[in-house]
C-alpha cells in the first residue's frame, strides 16, 4: 500500500507541474482550450515530510520512510477536461517526460479524519 500512496503522491506532483506548462504553451488557442504541450521534468527530488492528508472516505495509511525513483518514463494523453471554479477547461495532447525524478516520503499519513 505504501507504493500506491507514493505513486499517487508522485502523480499529483507531476500533474501540478504540468498544468502551468499546459496553460503557458497554449499560444493562439481559444479560451479554455489547451493543446500540444510537452512537459519535461528531470533531475528532481521531491521530499514530503511530516504531512497528514485527511478526506472523507480515505483509507488509514502511513509511511515512515520510503524513497522512489523514476529513471525514465513518458506519459501522454490525447486530452482531458478540468473544472475550476465552475469553468471547464480542456487540455489536450499533453506529454509528460520524466527523467531521474525521485520522491522521498518521511512520516506521511493519509486518513479519513474526524
Amino acid at each position: 500500500m505504501r507504493r500506491t500512496l507514493a505513486t499517487l503522491t508522485l502523480a499529483a506532483v507531476l500533474l501540478t507541474a504540468a498544468a502551468p506548462g499546459a496553460a503557458a504553451a497554449s499560444g493562439d488557442a481559444a479560451p479554455g482550450d489547451r493543446d500540444g504541450t510537452v512537459v519535461e521534468i528531470s533531475d528532481l527530488t521531491v521530499t514530503i515530510a511530516d504531512a497528514h492528508l485527511e478526506g472523507t472516505g480515505l483509507p488509514e495509511r502511513s509511511v515512515g520512510s520510503a524513497s522512489y525513483t523514476v529513471q525514465d518514463a513518458t506519459v501522454a494523453t490525447d486530452g482531458f477536461t478540468v473544472d475550476v471554479n465552475g469553468e471547464t477547461h480542456r487540455i489536450g495532447a499533453v506529454t509528460i517526460v520524466v527523467d531521474d525524478v525521485g520522491l522521498e516520503l518521511q512520516d506521511v499519513s493519509v486518513g479519513a479524519g474526524e
